[in-house]
């Protein structure tokens, strides 16, 4: 195989793959019988664009060249059915399907039809515009359908700046993808333009042959950065399904001894029995409705914990997480205080009915409050600047133990709850 005709099969793989991964399947998240149906025609389009699946279905067909008219009508239903579908996603309130693209779609491929019909096209030719782009039936043929083109890329670039929008970072990264392509695709069409134009005012000039040199590559390149955005989106989707699994455990895991030293502290924020950790290592069934319980009962509890943290606490806090930044300081923070508020509520020390400030910011999501407990669980555990800050706190709200005189809480184990479901 050729290293060119290996480049050619590179962007109909890239759309097949996509069509696959919106494949409507029962019970599968993600399929999009709108989105596999426009990636479809894509990768048919691409597919028909290479010179062996070109000359071969012009045999079987026994018409030459007609490879190029289904070739044009599959890419331009696609971007018809494409916008569609971005248009119902990503720009809410307005139609889908607006009468307007539908009917221009429509004309464009039957007034390409009635073009190449009446164009004389004795021989077959892969490389079809510099072949016949002396006929004026074929200089309307291509116009035509680069100008509905065009207009289609536009549109795309205006849709990809609504998809910015997006808290995915797969849908983000995957339209800023899209929109280059499109705006490569947008010098395609002016450079196709061109050379339709110097075929008719100057035939084999020097204009003709930089545009016909600029040809392949801007398809190429504009092709595969379209396709790379959006398969970007479901691909990652798809290895997300793959490994939230694994995420879950690892959460479950990483948790477990954070929630039940705040479990200690009040047991009637305990929802249901606490299972062992060779349950959770064991059981996979119920992993994603296990960590939204941990999370739940962990933010309930520290909601709780922080009517034990003084105003000193709160400084102290702060102040051990100096030089930090983003989610590590916040991580230091919640772990300082949470320690010296568990410790005076083990102390036996009054609640200081402080401001009750939550331990995570729930609206961004469950995923993202599940990775900033995992890094308090891990500041409390391994942080030295919890460790001395813990030194540093007075009194009971650094050892608990000595304060009471009870002994030590032994928070590796199970603690003794009511079994029954207190909610």
């Amino acid at each position: 195989m050729s290293g060119h005709l290996a480049l050619s099969l590179v962007p109909p793989v890239l759309f097949s793959c996509a069509a696959l991964l919106r494949l409507p399947l029962p019970g599968r998240r993600g399929g999009s019988t709108g989105s596999c149906l426009a990636l479809t025609c894509f990768a048919v389009g691409l597919t028909v664009n290479v010179d062996p699946v070109y000359a071969a279905l012009d045999a079987a067909l026994g018409v030459p060249n007609i490879a190029d008219l289904i070739e044009h009508t599959a890419v331009i239903i696609g971007a018809t059915v494409l916008l569609g579908v971005l248009r119902a996603v990503h720009v809410p309130g307005r139609p889908a399907f607006p009468l307007a693209l539908v009917v221009t779609a429509g004309a464009v491929i039957a007034a390409a039809v009635a073009l190449f019909a009446v164009a004389p096209l004795p021989v077959e030719a892969p490389e079809f515009t510099d072949r016949y782009a002396d006929l004026p039936a074929i200089r309307g043929y291509w116009a035509v359908q680069v100008a509905f083109l065009g207009v289609a890329l536009v549109e795309l670039i205006r849709i990809a700046g609504y998809a910015r929008r997006s808290r995915r970072t797969a849908i983000r990264a995957g339209f800023a993808l899209v929109a280059a392509g499109a705006v490569i695709g947008l010098l395609y069409s002016a450079n196709k333009l061109t050379a339709l134009g110097a075929a008719a005012l100057s035939p084999g000039g020097s204009v003709a042959a930089v545009t016909t040199a600029l040809d392949e590559p801007l398809l190429t390149v504009g092709t595969l950065a379209v396709g790379v955005g959006l398969l970007l989106p479901p691909a990652a989707a798809a290895t997300r399904r793959a490994w939230e699994p694994l995420l879950y455990r690892w959460d479950v895991q990483l948790l477990r001894s954070l929630w039940l030293e705040l479990s200690v502290v009040n047991p009637r924020l305990v929802l249901a029995e606490i299972p062992t950790r060779t349950e959770d290592l064991l059981d996979g069934a119920s992993l994603a409705i296990r960590r939204y319980r941990i999370v739940v009962e962990l933010l309930d509890a520290a909601a709780g914990l922080r009517n034990y943290v003084t105003p000193a606490v709160d400084r102290a806090a702060l102040e051990a997480a100096h030089g930090l930044r983003g989610p590590r300081r916040a991580a230091v923070v919640d772990a300082c205080w949470l320690t010296a508020a568990r410790n005076r509520y083990l102390a036996g020390c009054p609640p200081t009915y402080g401001r009750a400030a939550p331990l995570a910011d729930t609206r961004s999501g469950e995923d993202e409050v599940a990775r900033h407990l995992r890094r308090v669980a891990w500041c409390r555990r391994h942080s030295r600047r919890v460790t001395r800050f813990t030194d540093h706190l007075p009194g009971p709200a650094r050892d608990p133990v000595a304060a009471t005189g009870t002994g030590p809480v032994d928070t590796r184990t199970e603690p003794q709850l009511d079994r029954r479901t207190t909610r």
